[in-house]
């Protein structure tokens, strides 16, 4: 069984290369609705304390924690190459390059940017938001969508292992431990939950979705849910745990925690019957 190569330059390792590659991918997928992902800690108490301020006068809330079991070796790869191959554009190539820019707290450095066809393009990207950007630029690198999509299927996805001198290919899974894994992470789950939830509809995140009355959250592939409405986040949880399934994505059910005032899902058809239930006082880890 033959495995393409994969070409890069040859003034750069693999690692770097693998750096500038989730870099360009990051940037071409950014217009893409990440579901109910949230990027950092800061974005989650924005959200939060939002969601909280709109319902000030509530006294009971029907909350929910829990993550994905093994959800890097599960990741299906036919359906993430599908997913990549409708996100990424095909208006390329893509220019990388660094350029020496100066913040407006008074730092300098060369700061990588992403751009269409031309280093003019990403150089302006780059100008949104920097003070000063100089025409000093190094590195640059033209990468099309081909060479992309065939750089994360050789390093990202493990397309073959050898056992008892037989070639095997894997259908599933990506490595944990790069920043490119976790975007194809983060991919993978978002075109789920917009498959599950927004119905492929233009809607692009959970306050179009659900308004006022829920805040469902996911930050990799830990989710949280927060709800006002009892029906609501029923109908959340079961179709999380029971249609992710599709996907090859099954919850982990001893390290799912929900408040008592859910508990009769404990032997629904959501097959959480490990679960811990809390009272509404107690505190969930995320």
């Amino acid at each position: 069984m033959e495995v393409s190569t994969v070409k890069y330059s040859p003034d750069v390792d693999a690692w770097e290369y693998l750096k500038i590659i989730n870099r360009v991918l990051l940037a071409v997928t950014k217009s893409n609705s990440f579901g109910f992902g949230i990027h950092n800690l800061k974005q989650f108490g924005h959200q939060l304390r939002m969601f909280a301020a709109r319902n000030s006068t509530v006294k009971n809330f029907y909350c929910f924690s829990g993550d994905i079991n093994n959800c890097f070796p599960a990741i299906e790869h036919d359906f993430l190459t599908k997913c990549l191959n409708e996100m990424i554009p095909n208006n390329g190539p893509f220019i990388y390059a660094k350029y020496w820019v100066t913040l407006n707290n008074g730092k300098s450095f060369y700061k990588p940017t992403v751009g269409y066809k031309t280093l003019a393009d990403a150089k302006m990207n780059l100008e949104k938001t920097c003070k000063i950007v100089t025409d000093s630029s190094r590195d640059m690198k033209r990468i099309t969508k081909t060479e992309l999509l065939e750089t994360i299927q050789r390093y990202a996805m493990k397309n073959v292992f050898k056992f008892e001198n037989k070639i095997y290919r894997c259908h599933r899974g990506v490595p944990q431990g790069s920043a490119l894994s976790t975007l194809l992470c983060k991919i993978y789950l978002a075109q789920m939950e917009k498959k599950l939830f927004f119905n492929l509809s233009n809607i692009q995140n959970g306050y179009e979705l659900f308004g006022d009355k829920a805040l469902f959250l996911r930050y990799v592939d830990d989710y949280l849910l927060f709800s006002i409405d009892k029906t609501l986040a029923e109908d959340i949880i079961q179709k999380l745990v029971q249609d992710s399934k599709n996907y090859s994505m099954k919850l982990n059910e001893e390290k799912t925690v929900m408040t008592s005032n859910l508990s009769h899902l404990k032997n629904s058809q959501t097959s959480l019957s490990k679960c811990r239930f809390i009272e509404a006082a107690e505190r969930i880890n995320w």
